[in-house]
């Protein structure tokens, strides 16, 4: 095509790349677009369309909107698969963030989208555990009757719903579905199918199944398979195979998993010869086994006896190229262990290691039991003492032979145990146990840590040793105080003196492992419980999974929770409120809710105020009010009574939303039931009442909460305090801080941070300072916080030299700078003009690997773009990206300004294209510059189209819009289009202000329309705008070039009489047209009034005055006004010395002049 002559239109290449790309080969087709790009053959909005979805699908939606930026640049309609296409490509990324925010801006600015945009984000949002706001979503849609529902929306919808456990949620939507007339497909069913078989709802799950084929819609391999593993997994062998006969019946043929979860229920339930048999089977339909097909049958043949078969297995394994896992290692050692086989399985764990895998918990504790068992002692050592070496020479990160190792050994060979009991030192026990914790003692607690170690020596000293129970009561105590370290180490050494430890005793050891963030090594504790044969309570369990919960380990606390309910463990209320409060914890609100359900349903254990607190507290901090007052509802109707956490937690919830009326009512209602809010109550409602500017409330619900007898605390003061600063009662705010401290209150560095930020935003910088060392008199140490605004109202108000001690002082106190104190310490010298050492302190920022923000970034390109260090500014801007940062509107509007205001209007728009690729979308301020700059380059007719393109688009527009535009059009003398821009601006509501009109009377003057110019000054003072100096030296000017020199003295007059300065501009106007009109001495006159006022003529006035007095003759006069010129520092320049060479010449005085540039050349 390309070597065609001439070559082929566009739609030939859109054919091809269309081809290609349904074919998913996007990597050619970006290849061949490149190509295509380079021989300059110009691309039509199919074509880019095309390239847009192949970067997408390359996980690229980057790129994606830089095609985008294009495709807008082009003046191309972007169309509903365009925008399509861009939305996926973000959704497949998981950035829900952009592509929620890419959604919204489709909405808002009324670009093409249909169902599928809807589907597109909905199916996002559950991907990524977003159900709920996907099912609100949907909702809304439904709602607005645009766009109709589809069955690929819903499956996504349900499919979220049952992956996070909201089952019977998802089977009332199904019902929804089919209300509506939609025929829900085999995804749909799949997902529910699998959900109900993970809950062991077999009824429901073939009620499905059937319902499915009764409507026609086939069950495909995905369907069987669920089943299948299900229905194996519970137990239920015959009706798995009916299901696989079935599916053979049907057409459907088995894979790999289907045929893996046969063979390992058939296993299970004892019938190893069906197992096998299904393997030929499954050979014969040309299936290949995977490494987990192996597994499961070499760990069936080695629970039937069958170790060599199993052997024989494993080497066919290897055979066929596949690599076992540790699993498959563990079930053959373990195999081999119970057969006898020690020497084998020690071979084979050298083989393990050979290939590179690393043996776990379970390889290790099946070879210690194992081996041990033979009594083969010395190879157990040898080969824990090999691992151990192992691990220190960096092996395997995941083998700690440590303290849970120690105790299965142990638990191995008690029988086997020495009886002499070596002594260990108190002393030296009690320095390893302290350094692990860190403190010596523990004061206002029943035991302190030396206390524990001196009765522990007492009881391991005694002959003979006492009782275990004697050492539960010690450690029992100890846990108590929370002192678990404390604990271990001496369990640690009870254990090498070989005292046995009872039920009581590994309880206590697990709680505390728990408390220490070690629920990994607390499994060991229950394992060697179980081993033991010890009954195992409520409280063992519970620690367990309160411990998995407080590490975030919602995953393994779920698995525990399900294996305590399967296996018919003891469990009670708290056991379901320790898992629901877990989920709450980690966003897994909805999960909760489902446990809730459940619970109520199964009706064995009555949900409690602290197992709803808690999922109120979780749909609260998920943003999900309104279902958390229906929660409240409802606990309120099954007559359970709310109580201070409940109330707290909606009332925090209801002010950070502003809904203040229900906030209130509820505080009332929670008086009205005799339940008292404590300080966490009412200071929740004072600080939101405070943030919304609603301080008279604030204040009177502070007088409540004294007068009910509640003391308030720092925080309740702080929110009151930080009130009144933030609406300028400084007063005010001062006598509360005394109210505080007369009540004993102590101010914290909060308290001091909001006083010395409001003082330094007042400019009382002098105040702040006494206020930041009154901290240090009365024992407090500021924070980067404190700093931070002490040294930001410094630079604001020109004290560099004080913010940079304070700096010093700062960092000699160990408090150290954070991003926030480097930006205001970079701003600072870019205000101050310094911008070679903020960008110095910048790289030393970088040198020391100082976390950068984006605001860093903006701040130093904003000050090195107004130095006219554009090319240092582009050099910054892609170091963002070299780190990961995303330029924002700001960055790019800083980069834009200056390089338009630098000349460099190429470079600046090729930024913009950029800006739109990387879908960051212009502001106000980004159209404010691009038009400015097109007016400064007299291209107002662009700068018009533009403006047009800002209003169809629906953009916002400010005052500085219409301003630059009313400039820009005076300059171009387009007056006639000014009136109906000035028109426009009072449409929507802008006030013109005093640019406006001075920009507009400019442009009347320069077009000799100084009449209709004087008229708009009346106009202005009318709306009670006044006008500044500028506005009229336009008028004055404009009125000396008229010869309408009386109007403009008055107007001169005028200035002063409205308390205005005539500066040097005006005061040059005058003095030029008196000097033309041969006024000389008014001139001069004007002259001196300007010197006694302090202004300091410029090279124009004395250039103004020099030629007048030389045009009259006054040559002795204008040589010594080049003088006084000289005098005040002004260099002339070449109009001024050709102004007085032509004036000296003509009068005849050659020598003067001779001299004069002599002089000067001097």
């Amino acid at each position: 095509m390309v070597h065609s002559q001439p070559i082929p239109k566009i739609v030939s290449f859109n054919q091809l790349f269309g081809t290609l790309a349904k074919c998913k080969h996007y990597s050619t087709v970006i290849s061949l677009s490149r190509n295509m790009f380079s021989l300059q053959i110009q691309p039509d909005v199919f074509t880019l369309n095309i390239l847009l979805n192949c970067l997408c699908g390359s996980n690229r939606p980057d790129l994606g909107f830089s095609v985008f930026g294009i495709i807008m640049k082009r003046g191309f309609q972007p169309d509903v698969v365009t925008l399509n296409t861009l939305l996926k490509g973000l959704c497949v990324e998981d950035k829900i963030g952009d592509a929620k925010a890419l959604f919204h801006k489709i909405l808002k600015e009324g670009y093409p989208c249909n169902e599928i945009t809807y589907g597109t984000i909905i199916n996002g949002l559950c991907k990524t555990g977003n159900t709920c706001e996907a099912l609100e979503m949907l909702r809304s849609m439904e709602l607005e009757g645009k766009y109709k529902s589809n069955v690929i929306m819903y499956s996504a919808i349900i499919d979220g719903h049952c992956k996070e456990g909201m089952v019977n949620e998802a089977l009332n939507i199904f019902s929804d579905i089919v209300g509506k007339h939609l025929s829900p497909n085999v995804v749909t069913y799949n997902c529910l199918i699998h959900a109900l078989c993970n809950l062991n709802r077999w009824k429901e799950a073939l009620n499905l199944f059937r319902k499915m084929v009764d409507h026609e819609i086939s069950p495909n391999v995905i369907t069987y398979n669920i089943l299948i593993d299900g229905l194996c997994k519970s137990g239920r062998i015959a009706e798995a195979h009916k299901l696989f006969e079935l599916m053979l019946q049907s057409g459907q043929k088995p894979n790999v998993v289907i045929f893996s979860s046969l063979i390992h229920g058939l296993f299970n339930s004892g019938q190893p010869e069906e197992a096998t048999g299904l393997l030929e089977k499954m050979l014969g339909l040309g299936i290949s086994p995977d490494v987990v097909t192996f597994t499961i049958l070499i760990d069936g043949l080695c629970k039937d006896g069958r170790t060599a078969e199993a052997h024989k297995l494993f080497e066919l394994m290897l055979q066929r190229g596949l690599k076992p896992d540790v699993v498959t290692f563990s079930s053959l050692i373990h195999g081999l262990c119970n057969s006898g086989q020690s020497e084998e399985a020690t071979r084979l764990l050298n083989k393990m290691l050979e290939l590179g895998i690393s043996p776990n918990t379970v390889t290790l504790s099946v070879l210690v039991f194992g081996v041990g068992n033979s009594g083969q002692w010395k190879e157990i050592t040898k080969l824990l003492k090999e691992l151990q070496n192992r691990v220190q020479m960096g092996r395997w990160s995941s083998l700690s032979p440590s303290l849970p190792l120690c105790l299965l050994l142990s638990s191995s060979f008690s029988s086997k145990a020495t009886k002499t009991h070596p002594r260990v030192s108190p002393i030296e026990l009690f320095k390893n146990s302290a350094e692990d914790d860190g403190w010596k003692s523990s004061t206002g607690t029943s035991i302190s840590v030396e206390e524990a170690f001196r009765r522990y020596h007492r009881l391991v000293h005694s002959q003979p040793f006492p009782k275990i129970v004697a050492f539960n009561q010690l450690f029992g105590t100890v846990a108590r105080c929370k002192h678990y370290s404390t604990v271990i180490s001496l369990f640690r050494n009870m254990f090498s003196l070989q005292i046995q430890p009872d039920f009581f005793t590994l309880n206590i050891l697990l709680n505390c492992l728990c408390g220490s963030n070690r629920p990994d090594l607390g499994f060991s504790v229950f394992g060697i419980i179980m081993k033991r044969g010890f009954q195992l309570n409520v409280v063992t369990l519970t620690t367990l999974l309160k411990g998995l919960c407080m590490l975030d380990k919602i995953a393994e606390a779920k698995e525990l929770f399900h294996k305590i309910l399967k296996e018919g463990y003891p469990c009670n209320e708290i056991t379901y409120g320790t898992i629901i409060n877990g989920f709450y914890k980690t966003g897994n609100t909805c999960e909760a809710l489902e446990m809730l359900r459940s619970m109520e349903l199964e009706s064995k254990f009555k949900p409690n105020v602290t197992i709803y607190s808690a999922i109120i507290d979780g749909h609260c901090k998920e943003g999900m009010v309104n279902e958390a007052l229906n929660l409240f509802s409802d606990m309120v109707g099954k007559h359970l009574s709310p109580n201070v956490i409940t109330y707290n937690c909606l009332i925090h919830a209801l002010c950070n939303l502003n809904r203040w009326k229900e906030a209130l009512n509820l505080f009332r209602k929670m008086v009205d039931h005799e339940i008292s809010p404590n300080v966490i109550t009412y200071s929740t409602l004072i600080d939101g009442l405070c943030k919304s500017g609603r301080m008279a409330e604030a204040h009177k619900l502070f007088e409540l909460m004294l007068q009910s007898g509640q003391k308030p605390n720092v925080v309740t003061f702080n929110s009151l305090i930080h009130g009144l600063c933030n609406f300028g009662q400084s007063e005010e705010a001062t006598g509360l801080l005394e109210k505080m401290l007369g009540l004993g209150i102590s101010p914290n560095v909060v308290t001091f941070s909001i006083l010395i930020d409001f003082l330094c935003k007042d400019g009382r910088t002098v105040e702040a300072q006494k206020l930041f060392e009154l901290m240090f008199q009365i024992g407090l140490k500021p924070n980067v916080v404190t700093f931070n605004s002490l040294i930001h109202g410094l630079y604001n108000f020109g004290q560099s030299e004080e913010a940079t001690g304070l700096l010093n002082k700062m960092l000699g106190l160990g408090v150290f700078p954070d991003v926030v104190t480097f930006n205001i310490l970079i701003d600072g010298l870019c205000k101050d003009g310094r911008t070679a050492e903020a960008h110095k302190l910048f790289e030393l920022m970088l040198q020391r690997g100082q976390q950068l923000d984006v605001v860093t970034f903006n701040i130093l390109i904003d000050g090195l773009c107004k130095d006219g260090r554009t090319a240092e500014a582009q050099k910054l801007f892609e170091l963002m990206f070299q780190i990961g940062l995303k330029p924002n509107v700001v960055t790019f509007n800083s980069l834009i300004h200056g390089l338009y205001n630098f000349g460099q209007l190429e470079e600046a728009t090729g930024l913009l294209n950029k800006m739109l690729g990387l879908g960051v979308f212009p502001d106000v301020v980004t159209f404010n510059i691009l038009i400015d700059g097109l007016c400064k380059d007299g291209r107002t007719a662009e700068a018009h189209k533009l403006f047009e393109l800002m209003l169809q688009r629906g953009q916002q527009l400010d005052l500085v819009t219409f301003n630059i535009l009313v400039d820009g059009l005076c300059k171009d003398g387009r007056t006639a289009e000014i009136h109906k821009l000035f028109e426009l601006m009072l449409q929507r509501g802008l006030k013109p202000d005093v640019v406006t009109f001075s920009s507009l009377i400019h442009g009347l003057c320069n077009s000799g329309q100084s009449e209709e110019a004087t008229g708009l000054l009346n106009k202005m003072l009318g709306l009670g705008i006044s006008p500044d100096v500028v506005t009229f030296s336009i008028l004055i000017d404009s009125l000396c070039k008229a010869g309408r020199t009386v109007e403009a003295n008055k107007l001169f007059k005028l200035m002063f009489l409205r308390g205005l300065k005539p500066n040097v501009v005006t005061f040059t106007i005058l003095i030029d047209f008196l000097c033309k009109a041969g006024r000389t001495s008014e001139a001069q006159k004007l002259f001196e009034l300007m010197l006694q006022r302090g202004l300091k003529p410029d090279v124009v006035t004395f250039s103004s005055l020099i030629h007048g007095l030389c045009n009259s003759g006054q040559s002795e006069e204008a040589t010594g006004l080049l003088n006084k010129m000289l005098e005040l520092g002004v260099s002339p320049d070449i109009v001024t010395l050709s102004v007085l060479v032509f004036g000296i010449g003509n009068s005849g005085r050659w020598k003067e002049i001779t001299k004069l540039l002599n002089e000067l050349l001097d």
